[in-house]
């Protein structure tokens, strides 16, 4: 069995990509952009588990909420676990999942991606591909910074990405003392979503931005 790490799995997640999804965030990142808000899913840590067993979650969750349309993959870097990124894009097409659309993040560059990545590329919809640049930030709307494009690679993508949110989406989660946000905030953003989670109380030790 192909081993992948995972940072979490979350649903639903209304920030990245159109309509309600499920995440997927990876673990590992050497990129290292500054400013990053996912330095937490840098190190190569934790045990890894299954593509199948996350598959299976995955699918699970996909067949008991018949709201969730989309798979949203980020990190971390997903491509630099490119082979179990693969097969985990081929097992939800082989699942019979079609009308849902895989969106994938990663920071790097689409040139690359083309040349190096054709397996991933055959079975998502759509990529948001490039570094983050803080200099560029803030980004279009599921974006960082503004070197970073949305490619629309099927008619699926087509239809379901053309109408984008006017306002900037952001999902703000604690567990466990654990804060951590859900979308592409801008400048500042993340800053107010702690102060606000202590001014109601909520003790937070940890946040997801800061290694």
């Amino acid at each position: 069995m192909t081993p992948i790490r995972v940072a979490k799995v979350h649903v639903p997640v209304t920030a990245l990509g159109p309509g309600r999804r499920v995440g997927i965030w990876l673990q590992g990142c050497s990129i290292g952009c500054r400013e990053c808000v996912s330095q937490d899913t840098w190190p190569v840590a934790g045990v890894a588990t299954s593509v199948h067993a996350l598959l299976s979650e995955v699918v699970t969750a996909l067949r008991s909420d018949v709201t969730l349309t989309g798979v949203t993959i980020s990190g971390g870097e997903p491509l630099e676990q490119a082979d179990a990124v693969a097969e985990l894009c081929a097992g939800l097409r082989s699942s019979g999942a079609t009308d849902v659309d895989i969106l994938l993040y990663t920071g790097f560059t689409w040139r690359r991606v083309l040349r190096d990545h054709a397996d991933v590329l055959s079975n998502v919809d759509a990529v948001i591909p490039e570094p983050y640049v803080a200099s560029l930030a803030p980004g279009e709307v599921w974006r960082g910074s503004s070197n970073q494009p949305l490619m629309l690679l099927t008619s699926l993508a087509q239809q379901r990405y053309r109408d984008v949110p006017a306002r900037r989406p952001f999902q703000v989660v604690v567990e466990d003392g654990r804060l951590y946000t859900i979308g592409v905030p801008a400048p500042g953003d993340l800053d107010k979503a702690l102060a606000l989670a202590r001014a109601r109380g909520v003790t937070v030790a940890e946040v997801s931005w800061r290694s």
